[in-house]
């Protein structure tokens, strides 16, 4: 979720509405197992073991211009000092609750033709630690959204991915979403991926699919956006940030 966003797409900087790199997460875990109620032992008393999902959390640290072009994508931030620390934090504030990191991949985040670094962390714990993993970072790093997208075979949200979209395809892909009205997703491994949360990308998806000539993935899932934005700017919000954004690519790193 920086300025713009992914989902409705990935971290919005030009709405605190969007998550834009967040970008649209799609995660092939399980999804949510079952609660349980187990006796607790000497007095016989239940207590919940609260059931645990698979999650793809979507963000970035990155609050700087972002890039139009892919030449112009900056890669170099992933090796930078406030990028390596937004890591440390999501491995950090996981272990705090009990959430385990799978994976985190680095990822290219895009929103409405806007590019900037984002990750996509594969999570697994209990939901709502989850999401509060979520609140912490974006409040930290002063994101106007985090993505959170678990796959639930019975949610009524989908999750799209495009599949086999080689490096030097990216532009086209890019220009083909804005073509056809799919503001967010991001680009990872060989593959873009939306998270519709709004239910409004499915036609512009499949004819960006078509377009390229790309096999599409649709996934069910339960997809959360949680916004934040400066104190006092942020009646209804999801978190606050802590203190102000960067503005510019030579602004100090500090990350609040």
């Amino acid at each position: 979720m920086a300025r713009s966003c992914d989902s409705r797409c990935y971290n919005s900087r030009s709405s605190a509405a969007r998550c834009r790199c967040v970008c649209g997460g799609t995660n092939h875990g399980s999804g949510a197992s079952m609660s349980l109620n187990v006796s607790a032992s000497a007095e016989g008393e239940n207590r919940e073991v609260k059931s645990r999902v698979t999650a793809s959390l979507g963000g970035t640290s990155y609050t700087a211009e972002p890039a139009y072009t892919v030449a112009q994508f900056n890669t170099a931030y992933f090796q930078s000092g406030e990028y390596q620390g937004f890591e440390r934090d999501i491995a950090a504030e996981c272990e705090a609750r009990g959430v385990q990191v799978e994976q985190m991949a680095r990822v290219m985040g895009i929103w409405e033709g806007q590019l900037e670094p984002a990750i996509a962390a594969t999570l697994h714990g209990v939901e709502e630690d989850i999401l509060d993993v979520a609140r912490q970072l974006g409040a930290r790093y002063k994101q106007y959204g985090m993505l959170i997208v678990v796959p639930d075979p019975t949610a009524r949200q989908f999750s799209y991915i495009i599949k086999d979209i080689a490096p030097a395809e990216v532009i086209d892909c890019i220009a083909a979403m804005k073509a056809f009205g799919v503001e967010g997703g991001r680009y990872v491994n060989g593959r873009v991926e939306v998270a519709d949360k709004d239910n409004i990308w499915r036609v512009g998806v499949e004819a960006v699919a078509q377009e390229l000539g790309k096999p599409l993935e649709r996934i069910r899932a339960r997809i959360t956006l949680l916004e934040g934005d400066e104190p006092g700017k942020a009646e209804g919000k999801d978190y606050k940030w802590v203190g102000p954004r960067r503005r510019r690519e030579g602004a100090s790193d500090e990350a609040g």
